[in-house]
């Protein structure tokens, strides 16, 4: 019977333990039952909201259809406006293609045509820095030529002075001899009056004379004076003798000449720098006339009357200038960079020869003063020798 009894009572305690268990579960739930049903009155409120949603959602979407409707309509029709305006524009196209077609030709056709002139132009430019060449090596030797002449004529100038001193000297000693400065005036005016010296000294000798004569007046009071009565023989100088005076008049008659000869050689290096000048002052204008008519011609103002005027004034002024400054109005044309560029660089060149020709023009009128100099020195010293 214990045993009986005590395991009714160990399953009724498993019985109670089971229903414990049991309630807390049926609790639990009846608690989240609770929640769901407190989260489901929430959310009904949500659901009527999106139900009038949906109802507004509907009505827009009709709206939207009817719109969508409208859309495609004009877009059909957009599209068979636009279908209309490609056929137009492609038949425009055509007739635009066709037409710059024919212009390319033209266009192909000028381009040969600038191609044969500039390569005329190339050719043009070379013979012209040829000549620009030429005219500079031309320039020099005759630079050259005139001061080796110069140089020359220095070297002659200072031993002609040489020997006129000496010779004055040696007329100085003579002349304190009152015999024998009558003896040599009549060998001097025999010598000046015969008709060899005056077919070869001209004008010279008959300076060199009057010279001689003045300063035989001017030496003549003094030498009688010294003179007085004494015999001639005894005051004739004792190293002289006739002969030696007759050489030395013979020389001073060459000496004469070779004065007249450097003055006439003078005369002629004046006469060839003053022409040599004038020739270099006329082409620098010209030069100078072609570049700035060029510079004019590429700023872009009036290039076809204003370059006509200029040519022409190039051509009256200068002689056979006048095709430089075409060639110079040709070059410049728009568009054409390699033209353009070589355009330049002639004026450069030109400005440069310009520069230099103003340059040598100052360098000759330096030495046409120095020639006028040294022929007023010259004069009073050939007088002086005389």
């Amino acid at each position: 019977v214990l045993g009986v009894r005590a395991r009714y009572e160990k399953e009724l305690r498993g019985l109670h333990e089971e229903k414990n268990r049991s309630e807390e579960e049926i609790r639990q739930q009846l608690r989240e039952e609770k929640a769901r049903t407190k989260e489901l009155e929430g959310l009904q409120q949500r659901v009527e909201e999106l139900q009038t949603q949906v109802q507004s959602m509907e009505g827009t979407k009709g709206w939207f259809e009817r719109r969508l409707k409208e859309a495609e309509e004009n877009i059909e029709k957009k599209t068979l406006e636009h279908q209309e305006e490609i056929e137009r524009l492609q038949k425009e196209h055509t007739l635009h293609l066709q037409e710059k077609q024919s212009e390319m030709e033209g266009v192909k056709q000028q381009m040969v045509e600038v191609e044969k002139q500039r390569d005329e132009h190339d050719s043009t430019i070379a013979k012209l820095k040829q000549e620009i060449k030429d005219t500079v090596d031309g320039q020099r030797i005759l630079e050259k030529k005139g001061s080796a002449a110069l140089k020359d004529l220095k070297r002659q100038l200072q031993l002609e002075r040489k020997r006129a001193d000496k010779l004055q000297e040696r007329l100085q000693e003579i002349l304190t001899n009152s015999k024998t400065r009558t003896g040599l005036e009549e060998l001097v005016l025999s010598e000046i009056n015969s008709p060899s010296r005056t077919q070869q000294t001209g004008d010279s000798s008959s300076v060199s004379s009057f010279s001689y004569r003045d300063m035989m007046k001017e030496s003549q009071p003094a030498n009688q004076n010294k003179s007085g009565g004494g015999s001639p023989q005894s005051q004739r100088p004792a190293e002289l003798s006739d002969d030696e005076v007759g050489e030395l008049f013979q020389r001073l008659a060459e000496v004469q000449q070779e004065k007249w000869m450097l003055e006439e050689k003078v005369k002629h290096l004046e006469v060839s720098c003053s022409s040599m000048a004038e020739d270099i002052c006329r082409k620098s204008a010209i030069i100078e006339t072609y570049v700035m008519d060029s510079r004019i011609d590429v700023s872009g103002s009036a290039v076809g009357g204003h370059g006509g005027s200029q040519g022409e004034g190039g051509r009256g002024g200068g002689g056979g200038g006048g095709g430089l400054g075409s060639v110079l109005r040709d070059l410049v044309k728009p568009g054409d960079e390699n033209l353009r560029e070589m355009n330049k660089k002639l004026q450069n060149m030109l400005e440069e020869q310009l520069t230099k020709n103003m340059h040598l023009q100052k360098d000759l009128e330096v030495l046409s003063q120095e020639l006028v100099r040294l022929s007023k020195e010259n004069t009073p010293a050939g007088a002086g020798s005389g």
